[in-house]
């Protein structure tokens, strides 16, 4: 997996910015329209975010691994929000604005300077009568009753989304994609085109909850009944044993349930670590 680029912001900030610079990190593809959580160790990270916040306050994000990719390459200008500077690196808090297209590598030093674009996106449709928006904001819906417990202000974001792009982009922060997955639909300027790859991707992750959602529950389960009664009337000294046959069984016929429950108590924190990383 390609290494990403970030470049400062440190001229005009209309359609052309000039003057920007560059940041090899480990961080994934960025969506415009999201909240971005990252964590830079390198000294070249560190250098280059600490200058955006004296100047701009705003950063390009380029997933491309050095200064001869980074012409041509799409990026999403970000606003610096917070940072702190902790032991081992800095942490910040961005959000993700629009897409730009990086026009030239204008030097490097500590970390690149670079001139970039607005990139054009081709947003088809701009209302929520958009037939793919529909599709998608109903698989959503279908999403969060098959998994319980995922926050109720994550489904509202998605629900709030204005056009194509906005909920494309705002379901590419989802753990689910992979990082190959965020680059392509962040290099997908229509924004139509981009939702429906979104579409495809979810309907795939619903195929597998809905046939394992046919599966009993675990207090139903004939077998999770039994394991549970044995662990209740063996000795102290066998119950770990029974234990672990009965998450083993869990694990294998109960994955949906098992991952419902876990996202329920731990999900929020594990995705903020994720967003972290």
């Amino acid at each position: 997996m390609r290494r990403p680029t970030w470049c400062i912001v440190r001229g005009s900030t209309g359609n052309t910015g000039s003057n920007r610079r560059r940041w090899d990190g480990s961080a994934r593809a960025r969506a415009p329209h999201s909240e971005i959580a990252i964590t830079a160790r390198d000294r070249r990270n560190t250098t280059a975010l600490l200058q955006a916040v004296k100047e701009r306050q705003l950063v390009v994000l380029v997933p491309n691994c050095n200064s001869k990719d980074i012409t041509g390459s799409t990026g999403t200008l970000a606003l610096v929000r917070k940072t702190n500077v902790a032991e081992g690196g800095v942490n910040a808090s961005l959000k993700g604005l629009w897409r730009v297209r990086v026009e030239k590598v204008l030097e490097e030093r500590e970390y690149a300077r670079v001139r970039f674009t607005k990139a054009k996106e081709i947003d088809e449709a701009s209302t929520r009568k958009s037939r793919i928006m529909q599709v998608v904001l109903g698989q959503v819906d279908e999403f969060a009753k098959l998994i319980p417990g995922i926050p109720d202000e994550i489904i509202e974001a998605f629900r709030s989304a204005e056009t194509p792009g906005k909920l494309a982009d705002l379901c590419a922060c989802s753990p689910g994609f992979s990082s190959e997955e965020r680059l392509d639909l962040l290099n997908t300027l229509g924004a139509e085109e981009r939702l429906e790859k979104v579409s495809r991707h979810i309907e795939r992750q619903l195929t597998a909850l809905r046939e394992l959602a046919n599966v009993k529950m675990i207090p139903e389960c004939e077998t999770c009944t039994e394991l549970t009664d044995r662990i209740l009337e063996s000795e102290p000294n066998l119950r770990g044993e029974i234990a672990s046959e009965f998450l083993n069984h869990v694990v294998q016929k109960h994955p949906g349930e098992l991952l419902g429950l876990i996202a329920e108590k731990y999900g929020l924190a594990f995705m903020t670590r994720r967003a972290l990383k």
